[in-house]
Protein backbone atom coordinates (compact mmCIF):
# COMPACT_ATOMS: atom_id res chain seq x y z
CA UNK A 1 0.00 0.00 0.00
CA UNK A 2 1.57 3.32 -0.91
CA UNK A 3 1.99 6.11 1.35
CA UNK A 4 -0.85 8.77 2.15
CA UNK A 5 0.05 12.00 0.09
CA UNK A 6 -0.63 15.41 1.68
CA UNK A 7 -0.75 19.01 0.34
CA UNK A 8 0.08 22.40 1.80
CA UNK A 9 -2.74 25.14 1.08
CA UNK A 10 -2.42 28.85 1.72
CA UNK A 11 -5.17 31.23 2.27
CA UNK A 12 -5.89 32.78 -1.27
CA UNK A 13 -4.75 36.00 -1.99
CA UNK A 14 -1.67 35.70 0.41
CA UNK A 15 1.81 34.91 0.18
CA UNK A 16 1.50 31.26 1.91
CA UNK A 17 -0.39 32.83 4.62
CA UNK A 18 -2.23 30.70 7.20
CA UNK A 19 -1.02 27.46 5.46
CA UNK A 20 -2.64 23.69 6.38
CA UNK A 21 -1.24 20.51 5.75
CA UNK A 22 -4.41 18.31 4.45
CA UNK A 23 -4.48 14.58 2.85
CA UNK A 24 -4.28 15.14 -0.68
CA UNK A 25 -7.78 13.87 -1.31
CA UNK A 26 -9.53 16.13 1.15
CA UNK A 27 -12.25 18.97 0.32
CA UNK A 28 -10.40 22.18 0.99
CA UNK A 29 -12.34 25.16 1.64
CA UNK A 30 -12.32 27.68 -0.73
CA UNK A 31 -10.26 30.45 1.37
CA UNK A 32 -7.32 27.95 1.11
CA UNK A 33 -5.31 27.23 -2.26
CA UNK A 34 -2.77 24.55 -2.85
CA UNK A 35 1.01 25.90 -2.34
CA UNK A 36 2.53 22.74 -2.38
CA UNK A 37 2.18 18.82 -3.01
CA UNK A 38 1.58 16.30 -2.73
CA UNK A 39 4.04 14.57 -0.97
CA UNK A 40 4.91 12.71 2.54
CA UNK A 41 3.47 14.89 5.48
CA UNK A 42 6.80 14.92 6.85
CA UNK A 43 7.80 17.06 3.63
CA UNK A 44 4.48 18.85 4.13
CA UNK A 45 5.54 20.06 7.48
CA UNK A 46 9.38 20.53 6.62
CA UNK A 47 8.03 23.03 3.52
CA UNK A 48 5.15 25.08 5.38
CA UNK A 49 8.15 25.50 8.23
CA UNK A 50 10.25 27.32 5.66
CA UNK A 51 7.86 28.77 3.25
CA UNK A 52 4.50 29.49 5.64
CA UNK A 53 4.12 32.96 7.70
Amino acid sequence: MADKKYVVAARVETSNQDCIIVPEDAMIMATHRVVYGPETKEKCEEWKRRNCK
